[in-house]
């Protein structure tokens, strides 16, 4: 039975990673027939916002606040199911889902009949995203560290 709801909790985590993509093709196939810049600013858009948006989802399910909802609404055991069963960051799906576009670039350099022109120009514009991904998340990361620091500086300036 826990079987089951961790697999639907998965589920959405994956339809999520999947209307992800289908919005960064939608939207990069849409711009790049004005602009090929426009597309790849499209793609940078949508990695800060959803990396921005994922650590905002983490601190705010880390919060006291948040988890007393959760136990009221659902009780504890079911709350605890909702975060630990299927819960994948969105930073995760976003990485794994470049992860597939890296694949299916090494697929496409091998044969690119498999697929259409635009699913070409779309995976072949975006196999190095994930390197921004890389390089985005670990500015973020490292600023956060940088703010946390400087807090515990602060706080022993005031003792």
């Amino acid at each position: 039975m826990n079987k089951l709801k961790i697999n639907k909790y998965l589920l959405h985590d994956i339809l999520g990673m999947i209307a992800y993509g289908l919005v960064l093709y939608l939207g990069f196939t849409w711009l790049a027939g004005f602009s090929v810049l426009y597309a790849y600013l499209w793609n940078f858009a949508l990695i800060i916002l959803a990396v921005l948006f994922d650590q905002y989802a983490v601190k705010l399910l880390q919060s006291d606040e948040m988890i007393m909802r959760l136990k009221e609404k659902y009780g504890a055991e079911k709350a605890r199911l909702i975060i630990s069963g299927g819960f994948v960051s969105f930073k995760t799906l976003i990485y794994l889902l470049y992860l597939f576009i890296l694949i299916a670039s090494q697929i496409i350099d091998i044969n690119p009949e498999l697929i259409g022109d635009n699913l070409v120009d779309f995976v072949f514009s975006n196999n190095y995203s994930i390197l921004f991904l890389l390089a985005f998340d670990a500015f973020i990361g490292q600023f956060s560290k940088d703010r946390e620091r400087a807090e515990r500086i602060l706080e022993k300036l005031k003792e």
